[in-house]
Parts: structure tokens; sequence; C-alpha cells
């Protein structure tokens, strides 16, 4: 009796120990897999959506656009860089680029003879004069200004920004929602910094030539290349006073930034790429920024149109 009465002494002090390793196991399991979720959620989303564009063949999005521009809209889907993917753009350009010196507050820039070296196997129209490709990638809203009575300034090669490059190849490469904006922050946040503020400089820089580039640039370059079927840009549209454009974008930016930001004054980098790729992804959508400029320039609001 006293060595059954052991054995089950026993067999109830190894049950429990088994029951506290189990529980400890549990709790370690349940921490690791938290902090492994953490770690490679962002890197499993990225492969995730690699793996979609190359199944969907990195094929362009359709964007049914109703607006006063939607014939821009048109032109856009025939530009040479939708048959690019952003990857691949991007890869083009930092492989011929020349980064910035350290401390340098000038932006990366890529000149024009590397340009025409990176792209003019995939786009041989680079190398002619007035071809589409090259009046989109040499254009002049991307030069580098140079400031006349410079050494050799009459036979300099002229230099290209790489930052807004990379900014029209977002815009108009083959691209997914979440590439798209996870490459805007990457442009923003050049030092891949964990957040960005409202208020950053690169932020309102970047947004403003997005803009640009979606209005003028692509407005200018539609009378130039359009179908002659189609009617040119009536001049009100591109002749438009600075105080005018500055005023207009004023106003749009702090609809922007209310959007995205609402109340908060920084975001962390997945909650500002989530916030792009979902409810306002149409902040990184050509169409919807040359109309939204559209509207505020020609479209008087409710309350102008009672005066």
């Amino acid at each position: 009796m006293g060595t059954c009465g052991c054995s089950r002494e026993k067999l109830t002090e190894t049950k429990d120990a088994a029951v506290a390793n189990m529980s400890k196991a549990g709790e370690y399991t349940r921490v690791k897999y938290h902090e492994t979720k953490n770690y490679l959620g962002p890197i499993i989303q990225e492969k995730y959506e690699e793996s979609k564009m190359k199944i969907q063949q990195y094929r362009p999005e359709k964007i049914d656009d109703n607006s006063k521009t939607k014939s821009i809209t048109k032109f856009e889907e025939t530009l040479p860089l939708k048959k690019m993917t952003v990857e691949e753009f991007e890869r083009r350009i930092k492989k011929f680029g020349v980064p910035k010196e350290v401390g340098s507050q000038d932006a990366d820039k890529i000149n024009e003879l590397q340009l025409i070296e990176g792209f003019k196997d995939y786009f041989p129209d680079i190398e002619k004069e007035g071809s589409l490709i090259r009046q989109l990638l040499l254009n002049p809203g991307f030069a580098v200004e140079r400031v006349d009575g410079e050494e050799n300034y009459e036979e300099s090669v002229k230099e290209y920004k790489i930052p807004e490059l990379l900014l029209l190849g977002n815009m108009y490469c083959a691209n997914t929602p979440y590439y798209r904006a996870q490459k805007f922050f990457e442009v923003c946040q050049e030092e891949l910094q964990p957040q960005i503020g409202n208020n950053d400089n690169e932020l309102s820089e970047y947004m403003r030539k997005q803009f640009d580039i979606a209005y003028y640039v692509i407005m200018v370059l539609y009378n130039v290349a359009k179908d002659p079927k189609e009617q040119p840009i009536p001049d009100e549209w591109l002749n438009l006073d600075q105080p005018t454009v500055e005023g207009a974008l004023d106003t749009i930016m702090e609809e922007f930034l209310d959007d995205v930001f609402g109340s908060a004054s920084k975001l962390q980098r997945e909650d500002f790429i989530e916030k792009l790729r979902g409810d306002c992804c149409k902040w990184l959508q050509p169409h919807f920024l040359r109309s939204r400029m559209y509207q505020e320039v020609f479209e008087p609001k409710k309350d102008e149109r009672k005066l």
C-alpha cells in the first residue's frame, strides 16, 4: 500500500510538472509567434505582392475616369512605361544614376546619356528625337536646374533628378497599390526612417511634384503626341499663374494630409503604406490628382456659386 501511495504522489508530481511545462511552452510559442509575425509580416506581404504581380504579368490598372480630363487619362494608357514594371524601372535608374555626395542637399542625379543607355534596349525609340518615351523620360520638368555662367554651361550634359523620375515610374509603370504606396514612402523617406510626419518637407515636395507630373507634364505631352482626332488641351488649362497654382495646391494638400493622417502628426511606415494602398490610394493615382487640380481651379464651390 505504501509503495502504491508513493507512486501515486510521484505520478501527481509528474503530471503537475508536465502541465506547467506545457503552459510555459505555450506561452513561449505565443510570444515567439507574435514576434515572428511582427518581423516577417511585412516581408511576407511584399513577397505576396511580388508574386501577385508576376502572376498577373504586371498588368496595369484599368481606370474608369468620367471627369473633364478623361481624354488625358485615355492617353496615359498608351505611355510606353505601362509595359515596364516599377521594379525594373527603378533598377535601371539606380544602376546608371549617380548618388549624391554625403551631406549634400542635392538630389541623386542621372544624366541624359545615362538615361538613354539605361533604357535603349527596352525602349529603342528613346534615341530618336521627338519620340514619346524620349519626351517623357528626358522631360524638362525633371531636369536639374542649371545656372547661366557656370563653367562649360553650353557643353554640359543635361542632368535629371532621380527621385522625381522614380515618382514618374511609380505613377505609370505596371504596379500594385501596395508597391505604389511603398515606393512613394521610400522616395519621401530616403533614409527609410520608421515614421513619416505630416509636416515633412519631402512629403510636401513630392506630393506637389506628383500633381505637376499628372497635370502639366502629361497635358503638355498629350498636346504634342495625341491622336489627331482628339481635341487639344485648352490654353486656359495650362496657362495658370503661380498664385492660382500655389493656392490650389495648398488647399488640396490640406485635404490630403487630413485624409491620410487625420489627427495624427506622424504615422509609422506600415500604417502610412496601409493608408495609401487602401482607402487613400486615390492620392497616388494620376487621373485623380489631375481631376482634383482641375476641380479646384476651374469648378467653383457651391458657396461661391451663390455669391
